[in-house]
């Protein structure tokens, strides 16, 4: 399917075509008319070039709105969906009518191909999202923050001033949501991860703070929490939280509703060192909800 590129509308032309230092808006024309050409032209590789240096000039919302879809044109769908998102919830200026029926089918088409994260992030100010090895982050307010991901493994960064940043390992499926948070807080961070080996398609949680296809690793203030398999609430159990530790709960399929856990301790946040403790045990359906020091009876997130 064929997408329209909105026009120029309210950039204004250069004053001197031979101007020796142009301004952003000036330079912003320029590579934004170079865009439109090249998409016309069936190049949208040098379209995405032109497009994302008009943008980082001006950030304009026609030129945001070429951009995505020169995005998906080259498959770069989770870069689309991330800028259809910001171009649909208004943060660019407001499309036509027309524009923004189009702007929803491409960001319909995309989602189906990417993973996405909705993320919350509480208990601090100023607070940021940097995916993999990006260089720009992207601010996080009092609102969920949607990013899409390409399929695959992906580390989401989160910081926020006087905090130690938090890191978070997400394994991205299309189609598939995971539902994450982040609560800064005064204590000493730890690092929790649950994983199923051998069953990559299971879906794993920390209650009440996330949700995702296993390996699902988070760090957290230290503490108590509760883990299991999404789809088996019996299995949920409570494991512990030390500073500056990696605490891995590796949930292993039995017979039946019973799920073993196996938790191994480690002495730095990344890495398991020195001595492993392997504990197992046999879930039952008797057990009480869990009351938590960081939040209180916890249960799991929707959205």
């Amino acid at each position: 399917r064929t997408f329209a590129l909105l026009s120029l509308l309210g950039l204004a032309a250069p004053a001197h075509a031979q101007e020796a230092d142009p301004t952003p808006e000036a330079a912003a024309r320029v590579d934004f008319e170079r865009g439109v050409a090249a998409m016309e032209s069936g190049d949208p590789s040098a379209a995405v070039r032109a497009f994302e240096a008009s943008f980082a000039a001006l950030p304009y919302l026609a030129t945001a709105y070429n951009l995505a879809i020169a995005y998906e044109a080259v498959g770069q769908r989770a870069d689309a969906a991330n800028l259809l998102d910001r171009i649909l919830g208004g943060e660019l200026g407001a499309l036509g009518p027309a524009e923004a029926r189009e702007a929803r089918d491409v960001y319909d088409a995309v989602r189906a191909h990417v993973g996405t994260v909705t993320l919350r992030v509480e208990g601090a100010e100023a607070t940021w999202v940097r995916v993999d090895d990006a260089r720009e982050t992207r601010p996080a307010g009092a609102e969920p923050l949607f990013i899409a991901l390409d399929p695959g493994h992906h580390v989401v960064h989160v910081g926020a001033p006087g905090h130690r940043r938090r890191r978070l390992l997400v394994r991205a499926e299309p189609g598939v949501d995971n539902a994450l948070r982040v609560r800064f807080d005064t204590r000493a961070i730890g690092t929790l991860r649950v994983t199923v080996p051998h069953e990559q398609s299971a879906r794993v949680e920390i209650v009440g703070v996330a949700t995702g296809p296993s390996p699902l690793e988070h760090d957290l203030p230290a503490g108590v929490y509760e883990v299991g398999l999404v789809e088996r609430p019996a299995s949920r159990r409570s494991v512990s939280v030390e500073p500056g530790a990696l605490r891995e709960v590796s949930l292993q399929l039995g017979g039946g509703d019973e799920v073993l856990i196996g938790v191994l301790v480690g002495a730095a946040a990344l890495a398991v060192a020195g001595a492993v403790t392997g504990v197992v045990v046999a879930t039952t359906e008797s057990d009480a909800p869990l009351e938590e020091p960081v939040f209180g009876i916890i249960a799991a997130l929707s959205f």
